[in-house]
């Protein structure tokens, strides 16, 4: 459980600090979580970090979104990361 609470205390923190960064530096390496196999990283960043960013780094990560949701992976599926996406997807555009 504690180290529960430390991953989320981490992921809060850089879910403030990530946003306020330059979007050539942040866009490519947020790309690539969405685009990875990770699950866990996948949905901290769409849970977390997404509902943070500025409009611009958004629209710059909408096509990366809308592929999870039109056609995920396997392991998309099977961990829901397509409806937590859709979910966010909704609310944010």
């Amino acid at each position: 459980m504690i180290y529960l609470n430390g991953f989320k205390t981490l992921i809060g923190q850089l879910c403030k600090i990530i946003p306020q960064l330059k979007l050539i530096d942040v866009v490519p390496q947020i790309q690539k979580v969405l685009n990875s196999n990770d699950d866990c990283w996948q949905f901290a960043c769409i849970h977390f970090l997404l509902p943070e960013l500025s409009l611009d780094m958004r629209e710059l990560i909408k096509a990366d979104l809308l592929r999870i949701i039109q056609n995920p992976t396997r392991n998309e599926k099977l961990c829901e990361i397509d409806q937590g996406a859709r979910e966010v997807y909704e609310s944010l555009f």
